[in-house]
Parts: structure tokens; sequence; C-alpha cells
């Protein structure tokens, strides 16, 4: 697998499990790496990749936090400071640690034990590592990751009427502008409920 020096791996892990117990956690801990996408650029194309906020996924950190993960965020969310203060080391980020950018990205993309997030350039070490991963907000619809998870974006027509989930990948399966409609992100209920069911099925 791919990994960072030991040395800065050393360095790294330390502080992360000294957060791990201040917000009162015990025992080993596991890591997730969250990798929420939003892409800026006048790019219409890129930008229907574009993750649900980070509010919608805290209801599924806190269940992560229960079954021993620390999620590391990466990507192009900020955790706010009511949210940093709330979640007390169990949702943490380059900020927390005092670390490069880069480099925490780096950790926490190659060091994770699970891998949750979007279609984009932070999920290519969860890829190379063969990271049991699950993906959210997903599309084009002709895409698919070995060893993970897929839940694919809805759909609406252009008079606002939701595609049955069949529709998506057989009659629009290549279309990778979504010119078919408009495209619904996950819910927070249903991102609750896709990890919930993530965790259990990476027990086993």
């Amino acid at each position: 697998p791919v990994r960072l020096p030991e040395e800065i791996r050393n360095d790294i892990t330390p502080r992360l499990e000294r957060l791990w117990r201040e917000a009162g956690h015990e025992g080993a801990v596991k890591l997730c790496c969250l990798y929420l996408r939003y892409e800026k650029r006048e790019s219409y194309t890129t930008r229907l990749r574009n993750s649900s906020s980070l509010e919608h996924h805290l209801s599924a950190v806190r269940l992560l936090g229960e079954a021993g993960y620390q999620v590391l965020l990466t990507g192009d969310f900020e955790i706010d400071d009511a949210t940093r203060k709330g979640f007390r080391g169990a949702l943490v980020d380059e900020r927390d640690l005092g670390v490069d950018r880069d480099i925490y990205q780096l950790f926490a993309g190659s060091q994770a034990d699970i891998f949750i997030g979007n279609h984009g350039g932070g999920e290519i070490l969860a890829i190379v590592n063969e990271i049991p991963s699950l993906y959210l907000d997903w599309f084009p619809y002709s895409h698919g990751r070995k060893n993970a998870w897929v839940y694919f974006k809805a759909a609406r027509d252009k008079d606002g009427h939701l595609f049955p989930g069949r529709r998506l990948i057989t009659d629009f399966v290549y279309d990778s502008a979504a010119s078919f409609g408009t495209l619904i992100n996950n819910t927070q209920e249903e991102i609750t409920d896709a990890v919930a069911c993530f965790i259990e099925d990476v027990k086993s």
C-alpha cells in the first residue's frame, strides 16, 4: 500500500489518539476518511459530482464515532467552530492536528480503515490501497469502483417528477451531462442510513 514516511505517520498518529481520548473515547481508534467534494469552477459537468453539505453528514459522523471511528475530513468543506467544539476530536481536520494541509490529506487518504466520500481526486489513495469504500452522491451512473458500496444521485425530469432508479441506470447511464433532468443529492436521512449499513457490512 501507499503510505507517507514512517516518521510523518508517527508524528500524526499520537495527535489523533490524544484528540480521540479528549473526545471521551476509549480503546483503539479506527480511522474513517470522509472526502466531501465541492467544485466551484465554471464547469457544469464537473459540478454535477458535488457533494451534499457537511451538515447533512453530521448524523452519520455521530454513528461512526459510536462505532469507534474517528472521522478525518478531507476535500472542500471546512469544519465551523460550533461543529468542531461539538465533536471534540471525533471529527477532525488539519487545524486540529496542527499539520500541513497537503500532508494531512495524504495521511487521511492512505491511513484510513474505511473511506466515505464522493467521486473525485480525494478517492485515489483509497482505490490504490483497496480501502473499503462507501460512495455518496455518485454520478455519472456509468462509473463504479472495486471493493465499494455506491449510492447514486436521484434525478427529476423537466416537469419535476422523480425518475425511477432503474431508468437512471438503463436509459441515462452514459449521459454524463445529465441532459435528461436535474440531479438531486442524497438527503441527510439517506446518508445516515447508507453509513449505518456500511458500518455493519465492514464488520463482517
